[in-house]
């Protein structure tokens, strides 16, 4: 193909099979005899008629379209024969995608007792003993508390344009309520500054699942006082950070929270209790829009979000029994907090 089917914008070029033999030109792609047929854009009928993208172009010169090969050409073999020519279309992310990393706190943090910093569920959990399989914790970790300068410098070698990370709830609110810690503030604010001063969009989550210990022994995520905590400390927060950063999530996957911590058990805080694992889920999401609200009231113009981990759930088969079972696991997954993330009222519970 000449220059001027190159790039996004160039027009798709049609091969179509001659009629006669002859020589291929050097650079003409080597499927047999071919003319070079320029098409001046798709026709939208056609296309809808043919059940194809505008990347794709048929050329008649028989009694049925090949089917879909592709990319590449491809002879359907009947006399009458028709070539389907599919151009390699190049996936593009737009000019203003973030490419970038993520991380929790007490995946990286480390320093658990620095500064003013509260105990959190994870601590307790991974010094309890039996929880960990090989007895490891998050005391020393990527020791990023002491060294988010190295690592930020790292980002940009990197070049990345964002930065996802977690505050940790107590290293701001030790005990979850009340009293501030101005150095752990201190902290993510030269955190935040540093990594706009390298060029890397800071993207900042409320909670990575390191709830402050206090609260857990006071009934954790499935007391509703949790959930209003928790919009305090939003907003404590974004008071302190709203000014720059323009990113926030208020949850990092609730679900594992609800269901992993207070029902499987096999993350913090470890519990094993069905209808606290019911409630929590319910609070987890009732704080998320406690804390938007809270956000909002002091960085009106900030965007707001939660990350969710949603699975696609197939049944093994059209049996009544696995369509149930499908059903019963997307609502689980999916549904359940998909639909109350979305509810604009939220019954007491």
């Amino acid at each position: 193909m000449g220059p001027e089917t190159e790039g996004a914008g160039a027009q798709d070029a049609t091969l179509a099979r001659a009629a006669s033999p002859r020589q291929h030109d050097e650079g003409e792609d080597a499927v047999g005899d071919e003319r070079e047929v320029r098409d001046p854009g798709p026709d939208p009928l056609r296309l809808a008629e043919l059940g194809t993208s505008p990347n794709t172009r048929f050329a008649r010169e028989g009694r049925r379209r090949c089917p879909d090969s592709g990319l590449g050409t491809r002879d359907s073999g009947l006399a009458g024969n028709i070539v389907e020519t599919m151009e390699p279309t190049l996936l593009a992310f737009p000019d203003d995608f973030l490419w970038g990393a993520a991380t929790s706190a007490y995946q990286i943090e480390g320093s658990p007792d620095a500064d003013g910093k509260g105990v959190s569920t994870w601590d307790e959990f991974t010094h309890r003993g039996g929880t960990i399989i090989d007895g490891s914790n998050g005391d020393v970790a990527c020791d990023h508390y002491r060294l988010w300068r190295d690592d930020v410098a790292l980002m940009a070698r990197l070049g990345l344009r964002a930065y996802r990370f977690s505050v940790c709830w107590p290293r701001i609110q030790p005990a979850g309520t009340g009293h501030v810690n101005q150095d752990g503030l201190d902290f993510y604010d030269r955190l935040v500054d540093e990594l706009l001063g390298n060029g890397i969009e800071p993207m900042l989550t409320l909670d990575h699942w390191d709830l402050p210990l206090v609260l857990e022994e006071s009934g954790g995520w499935p007391d509703r006082n949790t959930a209003e905590a928790f919009a305090d400390y939003a907003a404590v927060v974004a008071d302190r950070l709203g000014d720059r950063v323009t990113k926030w999530i208020t949850h990092n996957e609730p679900w594992v929270v609800a269901k992993r911590g207070y029902l499987l058990g096999d993350k913090a805080p470890g519990r094993h209790d069905g209808e606290a694992s019911v409630r929590a889920s319910h609070h987890l999401l009732l704080s998320h829009g406690l804390a938007v609200a809270a956000i909002r009231s002091v960085a009106p113009t900030v965007e707001v979000g939660i990350t969710l981990n949603l699975s696609p759930v197939v049944a093994a088969s059209n049996d009544s029994g696995d369509l149930d079972a499908a059903r019963r696991i997307d609502g689980d997954l999916t549904a359940g907090i998909s639909i109350r993330c979305t509810a604009r009222v939220i019954p007491p519970m």
